[in-house]
């Protein structure tokens, strides 16, 4: 009230002043105020010059009276400085920032110093009950988190607050079973709350929690569900309730209930990416263990899309996905050639009736596509026209002209192409009334018995000898092609129970596809070795030791020189073949090491000793020759470099050495190397290729490993390693293929200000080793600059790149 007459008092005072402007200007009497006056003896006070002071002098109120009675460090006269002390809530939200960075013993540390301040506000004392909640929820110690939110539940500075402890509180109890504690928080939740989402939220886990307790039955559970499924303030929330519906079908023993929920839960999901999440991901474990792993590999697919990179699940999700998609593959193989081959085996009528119902779901299926094309028309143009009305409406009212004259590009708002639409449908359909089975051709004769009304529709249906060719044009028809498809149901029978094992130990199913499958109906393999070998392994983990026996003797006896009877009948042979290629690598790079340190001739001496010590055949003769031309080119010239280079070629073809040979060969000008046509994926020369220490730089990490799908499982190995060693540089990921070499998928990680930070980068990643990369995958990393990154791009190869890589950096 003092403010409004302060205010009203101010105001009257500047309109006296222009007054008297005014009436100056035009030289008549200025108006004198009274309290300008000469002031008298009897006056009792003299009224203050300024109002201000006079409000700020006033006693407080009794609100604040209490508040300065509970705490008297509130009173600002007892401040050092005249506002409001930050101290201790710095404090406070230091041992917050802490918690977020996974500092808990300092972060708790930091709240035990705030908490035994002499002189702390209620404000701060009031949060920290949820800040020490915070702390052991980040932990996962829900236990030990619970005292601290029943005490943020009653310390809470606002109800918005509390309601959203209570609900996580209640959601701790119900996630340890004690589903009347759970129940009793929630409703505390939706007392404290006027949001709907929670209050839906909190409903829905009591109706939950209430068939759990027994105090609801499982029919009285699924009623209380479906009202809320109709309540029209649900709609964006039926994904949910779903997944519940769902969930209680899983706890009663219906799994196809269950499912069909899940899959309802998915059609009805709107903007909730969180909870389709968790349904993709149920969907997925479900049909794994049901053996259903081409859905299961779909649904593990379609959780990566939505799950948030940070969720702890997430690593596990790439893991089943990637493992999944080879054996997805394969069952997918032979589903299609077993039903191609049952086909071609078909009567000649039987493959017409079949081909007659083909063609009729391919009918019904153009005829449920075009009504839900004839239904966005008509919405289309309905909606076009309540627009056009507003729009004319509102024209009107401003008295300009129709808003709505440009050309509108959506199909469904153009008339002339509703009104096509419809005389087109109607000209195929004719005009038929909305009703089911409107497509029968009599209707007046149609008769009650469902099998007489398949023999009418199955007489309306007639096909042709060009669409059946149509409908089985992937149907072997002649031996060969026979021959070709149950090849094809070979390699994959093979391939699966190979992956059974490698991918997911499961050695039931690999007995299953090499015994059963395999070697049953097709004894002439030429993977019987190899299916033996596996067969063993699997039956010796499975417990079977007489079966695991009888592969041990064929393999001795039929393959004894092969490594996989060595490594069976020799349990340390595994072991001496690793040890040995470990020593073979380390000898190799001790003497690249050498030839780094310019020591040729030694270089070259060490290379003569390989094939008497480590065998001609070893796999790292290649690597070893063209080291030693480069060395022999150093100490004896270009024409012994040349020699030793095509003596490269030469010996080892299609190896990464013979390509590295012949590029060199090109840029010594030797003419016998043709140089490969300049076309849109010709190699990239050398010389292209900048030094720019100072630019902007990526990362890229080849991956060597045959076939894309270790991609997933690199990428969040790498995200890791950046979340642990690079969080603050905000690194971004992504993979891309160069031309058509699948083979060798290129991670690029972005963005590094220069050549020293990039190569920083590149030696914490060597450092780290399987913390980087996955064990047992074969990768190469680069560094390079932004603008050969995008030279690398136009020419589609990397060919040219190494070279200048280990010039350079």
């Amino acid at each position: 009230k003092e403010n409004k007459a302060l205010k009203k008092k101010r105001k009257k005072e500047r309109k006296e002043k222009e007054k008297n402007r005014k009436r100056k200007k035009k030289g008549k009497k200025v108006k004198k105020k009274a309290s300008d006056a000469p002031k008298t003896k009897t006056a009792k006070k003299e009224e203050p010059k300024d109002p201000v002071k006079k409000i700020v002098k006033e006693e407080p109120s009794k609100k604040e009276l209490k508040k300065l009675k509970e705490n008297p460090n509130t009173n600002p006269e007892n401040y050092f400085m005249k506002h409001k002390p930050a101290y201790n809530e710095g404090k406070l939200w230091l041992a917050r920032t802490l918690i977020e960075r996974d500092k808990f013993d300092d972060a708790e540390r930091m709240l035990n110093q705030v908490q035994g301040e002499a002189s702390i506000e209620k404000e701060v004392v009031d949060q920290i009950p949820a800040a020490r909640a915070h702390l052991f929820l980040r932990q996962k110690k829900y236990k030990k988190a619970i005292p601290h939110l029943e005490e943020a539940v009653k310390s809470g500075l606002d109800r918005k607050q509390k309601s959203r402890y209570a609900f996580i509180l209640a959601q701790i109890y119900q996630m340890q079973k004690q589903s009347d504690k759970a129940v009793a928080f929630y409703q505390k939740a939706m007392k404290l709350t006027n949001d709907y989402e929670m209050q839906f939220s909190a409903k829905l886990s009591m109706v939950e929690n209430s068939y759990a307790t027994g105090k609801s039955t499982l029919d009285a559970t699924r009623r209380d569900l479906k009202r809320m499924l109709k309540d029209y303030k649900n709609v964006d929330y039926k994904d949910q309730i779903y997944f519940v519906m769902g969930e209680l079908a899983l706890k009663n023993g219906e799994r196809p209930v269950a499912i069909d929920n899940f899959r309802k839960a998915l059609a009805a999901s709107t903007r909730n990416n969180a909870q389709k999440a968790e349904t993709y991901l149920k969907l997925a474990n479900l049909y794994y263990e049901e053996e259903g792993f081409v859905d299961a590999k779909n649904y593990f697919d379609s959780t990566l899309i939505v799950l948030n990179t940070t969720d702890e699940r997430y690593k596990e999700v790439v893991k089943y996905a990637t493992n999944l998609k080879e054996i997805a593959e394969n069952l997918e193989i032979v589903a299609l050639q077993d039903s191609l081959l049952r086909i071609s085996e078909m009567s000649l009528a039987d493959q017409k009736a079949l081909a007659k119902k083909i063609k009729k779901e391919q009918e019904e299926q153009k005829v449920a596509a075009t009504n839900s094309l004839s239904k966005i028309n008509n919405s289309g143009a309905k909606y076009k026209k309540n627009l056009d009305a507003r729009s004319n409406q509102q024209s009107s009212v401003r008295g300009g002209p129709s808003a709505q004259t440009a050309d509108l590009k959506f199909f469904a708002y153009n008339e002339r192409l509703v009104k096509k639409g419809k005389k087109d449908f109607d000209k195929r359909w004719k005009n038929r009334p909305l009703e089911d089975d409107w497509r029968r051709s009599a209707k007046s004769n149609i008769i009650d018995i469902a099998d007489e009304e398949t023999v009418q529709e199955e007489q309306t249906i007639g096909i042709s000898e060009t669409e059946m060719q149509r409908i089985f044009r992937d149907v072997p028809q002649s031996d060969e092609q026979k021959q070709q498809a149950h090849k094809a149901r070979e390699e994959a029978f093979f391939e699966l129970g190979k992956l059974f094992r490698e991918k997911l130990e499961r050695n039931d199913k690999t007995v299953f596809n090499h015994e059963e499958k395999l070697l049953n109906e097709y004894p002439q393999t030429e993977h019987e070795m190899l299916a033996w070998y596996y067969l063993y392994l699997a039956h010796t983990d499975l417990g079977n030791r007489n079966r695991a026996k009888e592969y041990y003797d064929k393999l001795l006896d039929k393959y004894p020189e092969t490594s996989y009877a060595r490594i069976i009948s020799d349990p340390n042979y595994a072991n001496k073949f690793q040890e040995e290629k470990n020593k073979l690598d380390r000898y190799y790079r001790e003497t690249y090491s050498i030839f780094q340190k310019n020591n040729y001739k030694e270089v070259i001496n060490r290379i003569n000793t390989v094939e008497s010590t480590f065998g001609p055949t070893n796999i790292m003769m290649p690597k070893f020759y063209l080291l030693k031309a480069m060395a022999v080119g150093n100490v004896e010239g270009k024409e012994e470099y040349v020699k030793s280079l095509k003596e490269v070629v030469a010996k080892y073809p299609n190896t990464a050495e013979e390509t590295r040979a012949k590029e060199i060969l090109r840029l010594l000008g030797d003419e016998s190397v043709k140089a490969k046509p300049k076309t849109a994926t010709a190699e990239v020369e050398p010389g292209t290729f900048k030094v720019e220490d100072d630019k902007l730089h990526y990362v890229l990490v080849v991956i060597n490993d045959k076939g894309g799908v270790k991609v997933n499982d690199a990428k969040a190995s790498i995200a890791n390693f950046h979340r642990n060693n690079f969080k603050l540089d905000k690194l971004r990921l992504s993979n891309i293929f160069l031309g058509t070499d699948v083979d060798k998928p290129l991670i690029v990680i972005r963005k590094f200000k220069n050549k020293d930070r990039v190569l920083n980068y590149v030696k914490a990643s060597e450092e780290a080793g399987v913390k980087y990369i996955p064990e047992g995958m074969d990768y190469t990393i680069y560094a390079v600059s932004q603008n050969n990154y995008r030279q690398i791009l136009r020419s589609k190869t990397l060919d040219g790149y190494d070279t200048f890589y280990q010039d350079n950096y």
